[in-house]
């Protein structure tokens, strides 16, 4: 909500806001506050604080008028600015309600400005092979950034010139599947699930195939679990060598086949439109985590005032959603919002927010 702010002589104002989540507090809540002037008065409003970019994060704790601001005359029906965090003229609510402090020239009077918090969740399935969370094991392993036809133009191999180095990866869920490369100089492979050998996977083909599901399992417990792929140093009788690929993989759970979305390991991009009109499209880039403060419950803190919609877009660098938020489903202590980027999500498409 906004705070009424009445000036009884010159005087400077900080903003100071505080947001918390599931009773952690969390800093850097805000780039911008606004002073608008409730009488109508020139000028209407005032923006302080400087406007997050997407290469530029400007979030703070509080934030400080850079000039002294005067009461307005007596004769004039009010002297009250309304106090927001955000940057948009047109979400003034003009309440009459709202909580209001005197500040007087030389006079240190706090004032926390809370605001809910909104709460993105950003969650993927594809476990891409340059993915912090794998371990590569041995001296054989080479990693490609340029692999056209990989899932996400990249791709690790193992020459296989000796036995036993592998690639191994944590995961959360009740199945995985393995992505790979087959080609005609692939080898076989061993699959381990938890420390157990699965099976032994043969990844010659006559013709190079990309993106081939090279194992899968379901039915596990519901849980954390271990994928690990082992070079064997065998191969196929038609093979020319004996490579080992991984380009991915992808967490399952439920039913076969059914999404199981974990959240982002490294941290989105997450941009906040407000589409009021009165915004001019105004676009923040809030401060993100991965994982958040808490892993299950989200990964963004927004707490600017909203009476429009905003348009909410994460990314992860090559793939992008969005949702939107109504001022409706804006309340305390924070609204959670999923945006999901696995594969085959609905509205996901390539590009940057």
């Amino acid at each position: 909500h906004a705070n009424q702010v009445q000036i009884g002589s010159a005087a400077s104002v900080q903003a100071s806001f505080t947001t918390n989540w599931t009773g952690t507090p969390v800093t850097n809540e805000s780039d911008t506050f606004m002073l608008f002037d409730t009488t109508g008065s020139s000028p209407t409003s005032q923006l302080f604080g400087t406007d997050s970019t997407r290469g530029s994060n400007t979030y703070a704790a509080s934030i400080s008028t850079s000039t002294n601001l005067y009461p307005y005359p007596a004769t004039l029906p009010s002297d009250n600015y309304d106090a927001y965090a955000g940057g948009c003229v047109g979400d003034d609510p003009g309440r009459t309600n709202d909580p209001g402090f005197t500040l007087t020239g030389g006079q240190v009077n706090p004032e926390t400005i809370k605001e809910p918090a909104l709460i993105v969740k950003v969650y993927g399935n594809s476990y891409d092979d340059n993915n912090s969370g794998w371990t590569y094991s041995g001296t054989h392993w080479t990693a490609s950034t340029i692999a056209t036809n990989a899932y996400d133009g990249t791709e690790h191999t193992n020459s296989g010139a000796v036995a036993n180095e592998y690639a191994q990866i944590s995961f959360t869920g009740t199945g995985v599947q393995w992505i790979a490369t087959y080609g005609p100089s692939y080898g076989k492979a061993g699959v381990y699930i938890d420390g157990t050998l699965k099976t032994t996977i043969d990844t010659y083909s006559a013709s190079t195939t990309y993106q081939k599901q090279a194992y899968s399992i379901t039915g596990l417990t519901n849980g954390p679990h271990t994928l690990k792929i082992l070079v064997t140093h065998t191969k196929n009788g038609s093979s020319s060598g004996y490579t080992v690929s991984v380009d991915a993989v992808n967490v399952v759970g439920g039913t076969p086949n059914v999404v199981s979305p974990a959240p982002e390991t490294i941290a989105p991009t997450v941009s906040v439109t407000d589409n009021n009109t009165g915004c001019g499209s105004n676009v923040d880039y809030p401060p993100t985590q991965a994982p958040s403060i808490n892993p299950a419950q989200g990964a963004l803190q927004f707490p600017g005032e909203i009476y429009g919609s905003l348009i909410v877009c994460a990314d992860n660098g090559t793939y992008k959603n969005t949702a939107t938020v109504t001022n409706t489903n804006f309340s305390s202590p924070g609204t959670p919002v999923t945006i999901n980027l696995y594969n085959g999500a609905t509205g996901r498409t390539a590009g940057t927010c």
